[in-house]
């Protein structure tokens, strides 16, 4: 049989799935088709996987897609001409998160909210790689509001409600991204 590929941690690709590589054992023949397994818990052999790719060859590259969330153990095969399986590969681990981040907007008072201050509560479904952007529109085009972190995937703001606010709704508009790097 031909001597186990060497599988490199994959690559997250945003909208897309995970992207694997992998390379040739220094010694021993060298496969020239090649299949992917996972599993949610570690694994020995290929029977044990819940998923697999097709059999590929020519790029030492494959795009897993459809994936749903999770953790995930992946391991590599490869077959010569012959038909000859190598050994399963090293495992590599993955968290996979293609879910992007949601978010949640609350105030401490009910509408009409009057003139005075007005607690703006932001709250994100996940962790996020940094403060969420936060714009808010009423009459003219959108303008920034600053939040400030208050507690874990929550951020909090105050709008001033003034005697010449314009009255009428205001839209809310935010977007983050999570630590994945998922875009909300």
């Amino acid at each position: 049989p031909p001597a186990a590929p060497l599988l490199a941690p994959p690559i997250y690709r945003v909208g897309s799935g995970l992207e694997f590589a992998w390379r040739y054992a220094a010694t021993g023949e060298r496969p020239t088709r090649f299949r992917l397994f996972w599993h949610t818990a570690p694994f020995t052999a290929p029977a044990q996987a819940t998923g697999q790719t097709p059999i590929v060859s020519g790029p030492l590259t494959y795009l897993v897609t459809g994936l749903p969330a999770g953790s995930y153990y992946f391991g590599l095969v490869g077959f010569d001409d012959a038909g000859n399986a190598s050994a399963l590969s090293a495992l590599v681990f993955y968290n996979y998160d293609p879910v992007p981040p949601s978010f949640a907007i609350a105030f401490d008072r009910t509408s009409p909210a009057g003139a005075g201050p007005l607690l703006v509560t932001v709250s994100s479904s996940e962790a996020l790689a940094a403060t969420p952007s936060v714009t808010l529109s009423y009459g003219s085009g959108p303008i920034a509001f600053t939040v400030s972190n208050s507690a874990l995937n929550t951020w909090q703001g105050t709008l001033n409600v003034g005697a010449f606010t314009p009255s009428g709704p205001v839209t809310f508009h935010a977007a983050g991204q999570d630590l994945a790097g998922n875009v909300f």
